[in-house]
């Protein structure tokens, strides 16, 4: 887990605006979600992982994470979902599974050469997000 705390930066991201409209959201959060950058900050307090994302559009937004792994807990999503969440660590890759509605989202976060790419799929649709360590 160490080598994702610290804080992530937005830099690219790839086929979003499929993921969202597969994922039945609506045209006004999809069009949130495409204007945003974020920033995803990584920390631990005792036995909890913390995670703030923090997005950046007309207005701030953001979302904190406190969680064990492997332990569900139940998750208000940075474009409005309520999820129910596990986060894992398998092979220093973190991934999130979240569920809602009879819908899963699965992410997976790895870190490399100082760069964290987070791949989101629903179905048979994915999409990528590379962070850069500031």
């Amino acid at each position: 887990m160490d080598a994702f705390f610290g804080s992530w930066k937005l830099v690219s991201c790839t086929n979003f605006d499929e993921l969202m409209e597969a994922m039945g959201l609506s045209p006004s959060v999809r069009q949130y979600g495409n204007n945003m950058t974020s920033v995803v900050i990584f920390s631990q307090d005792g036995d909890n992982i913390v995670m703030k994302i923090k997005t950046y559009e007309t207005t701030t937004k953001s979302v904190t994470l406190s969680f064990k792994l492997g332990e569900e807990f139940d998750e208000n999503t940075i474009d409005f979902r309520y999820c129910k969440t596990v986060m894992n660590l398998e092979g220093g890759k973190l991934i999130q599974l979240q569920k809602w509605d009879g819908k899963e989202v699965t992410t997976i976060c790895e870190v490399q050469d100082g760069t964290m790419t987070a791949t989101l799929t629903f179905g048979d649709v994915t999409s990528v997000h590379t962070y850069e360590k500031i």
